[in-house]
């Protein structure tokens, strides 16, 4: 896929940056397969770039992964999205690396069946639009930079 691209962009007479992930945290359903992993994920991508002459771009998702990243691709990126830990009183601490909103046009039936059968803090979130054509929707967060939650 690289080359192709990086032969469409050459015959453009653009500029091309390979942009790949080796760890998919935001794919559309948690079952799929989340990528190579950081070991395997470098290696791929700097043989495309050693090969293809490319720069490269991958996010990270810890600060640990900058350093092994950086040795390999030349842009480094940080997910615009965060992991939460939801919890409250009478409720077990749940884990999600997303939150559902009314009106989302990827929200299917099965993932609005699936929010309403973990309950409360899976639950999908209204929105409002104001006149100005911004969405407001009110989430309390208590935000922390490490989490105790077994396994994250």
């Amino acid at each position: 896929m690289a080359e192709k691209i990086a032969k469409v962009a050459a015959d453009a007479g653009v500029p091309y940056i390979f942009k790949a992930s080796y760890d998919k945290a935001n794919r559309s359903s948690i079952k799929a397969f989340r990528g190579p992993g950081l070991k395997e994920g470098l290696r791929i991508l700097g043989k495309i770039k050693s090969e293809l002459k490319l720069p490269i771009l991958t996010d990270i998702h810890e600060v640990s992964q900058a350093k092994p990243a950086a040795e390999v691709c030349d842009v480094l990126q940080i997910p615009a999205h965060v992991h939460f830990n939801l919890w409250g009183a009478g409720y077990p601490v749940q884990w999600t690396e997303e939150l559902r909103f009314e009106g989302d046009s990827y929200l299917t039936e099965a993932m609005k069946s699936e929010s309403e059968a973990r309950g409360k803090f899976a639950t999908i979130r209204p929105v409002s639009r104001d006149k100005d054509g911004i969405y407001h929707c009110e989430i309390n967060l208590r935000l922390q930079e490490k989490s105790n939650y077994p396994g994250h």
